[in-house]
């Protein structure tokens, strides 16, 4: 120790030319949850996360709920590349917020999430009610592009939401998939809602306008959130320590360093990313489509794969 620090002497602050590395940063800024500030997560923040896992995957549930009209409306082929799309910019944005990291700020990140995943059910709808039956070339290409943008965007709401949780405590991460669960045992009840709504007003074909209907609900939700994380989640007393947390690793540029040959961490990697992609082949490729295309002897098409859909989503809550 040199003879100055027994007097106090301030250490030397960083400044933008210098560097860090992930241990340095990790004693200067903590990123432990701000548990010593002796105060414990209530319901009302626990309340909070969960609508937030709600609406993250409720507008996806809610796609897979109509994906019978949307397949009508962009031709069978969009049973697939529907999840394809979803699936590939979803994993787009994830990857490019592990190179942006910090600079791209949870709150921002929450708000163009869910605002353009509102926009993007919305549109969808918009293009299968009007030109998509007459025109299907130009309603699968539009179908597939606003279905990636939805997943690029659900991509920004979701590390948002999982790196607050994670910030705060893990029961947070629990209420967040707690919701997610939710999102998909509301989703066909209020499909069933909508076209009872419809009935009731005496439209009688009611197919297209309850999926126009069903997704401006989702749109809403998306639009909902936003206030709420604002004005309620951001002001309650453990998140204004987390962001606090956020803000200070603003000052601190991160040098990523790794001893170990890149290519020998990817061969470690490659048996679980097999099995998730495996597993998300399945649920997310072949299974949404593979239902519609199943004939039933008495339930409609669409009713069937909607009542598929929704028995899986049971279960996977459980």
């Amino acid at each position: 120790m040199a003879f100055s620090t027994c007097f106090g002497a301030k250490k030397s602050t960083p400044d933008e030319t210098d560097a860090t590395t992930v241990g340095s940063l990790e004693e200067g800024v903590s990123t432990q949850p701000p548990k010593s500030q002796g105060k414990v997560v209530d319901w009302k923040l626990k309340a909070m996360f969960c609508v937030i896992g709600c609406v993250a995957l409720l507008g996806w549930n809610f796609i897979l709920g109509e994906l019978g009209t949307l397949i009508d409306a962009f031709g069978d082929a969009y049973g697939t590349w529907c999840s394809l799309c979803y699936s590939l910019c979803i994993n787009a944005g994830q990857l490019m917020l592990v190179w942006i990291g910090n600079r791209f700020k949870f709150g921002p990140r929450f708000y163009t999430g869910c605002f353009t995943m509102g926009v993007s059910m919305i549109l969808i709808a918009i293009c299968a009610i009007t030109f998509a039956r007459t025109n299907h070339a130009a309603g699968f290409a539009a179908g597939c592009v606003l279905i990636g943008v939805f997943g690029f965007a659900n991509s920004l709401m979701e590390s948002s939401m999982f790196g607050l949780a994670a910030l705060v405590d893990p029961v947070c991460t629990e209420f967040i998939l707690l919701g997610e669960g939710l999102s998909g045992l509301i989703a066909w009840p209020l499909d069933r809602l909508c076209q009872a709504i419809l009935e009731g007003c005496g439209v009688t074909d009611y197919i297209y306008p309850r999926m126009v209907f069903f997704y401006g609900l989702g749109m809403l939700a998306n639009f909902a959130t936003i206030p709420m994380y604002k004005y309620a989640m951001q002001r309650h007393p453990l998140m204004r320590v987390v962001l606090e947390l956020e803000e200070g690793r603003q000052k601190f540029v991160l040098k990523r360093e790794m001893k170990r040959p890149l290519g020998q961490v990817v061969w470690d990697t490659v048996p679980q990313a097999f099995n998730v992609w495996l597993s998300f082949t399945t649920t997310f490729t072949v299974f949404p489509w593979f239902v519609f295309e199943m004939k039933p002897s008495d339930l409609s098409v669409g009713l069937f794969g909607q009542l598929m859909t929704y028995c899986y989503q049971v279960f996977d809550t459980i």
